[in-house]
């Protein structure tokens, strides 16, 4: 619902080329989502076995939102022209 928002007011605030930025955009968060949590790294407890693999499970799950929308959105939007 939080992308459906922001890609409805991309869409309102630049009327040409509001699908280009609004990708850019969703990518850019997207791989902002990846670097924030890497400077960061969390404290795992000692009874976590093999800390160093959570990032790697952690990873793919950033890039499910952005490639869902990229895939599906234009199925469901129709341009207006």
């Amino acid at each position: 619902m939080i992308i459906c928002g922001a890609y409805s007011a991309f869409q309102v605030i630049t009327k040409q080329q509001g699908n280009l930025i609004f990708s850019i955009f969703l990518s850019i968060i997207t791989l902002g989502s990846i670097v924030f949590p890497s400077l960061y790294p969390p404290k795992f407890p000692d009874a976590v076995e093999l800390p160093e693999l959570f990032p790697a499970f952690v990873l793919p799950l950033h890039f499910i939102v952005p490639l869902f929308w990229l895939t599906f959105a234009p199925h469901f939007l129709k341009d207006k022209k």
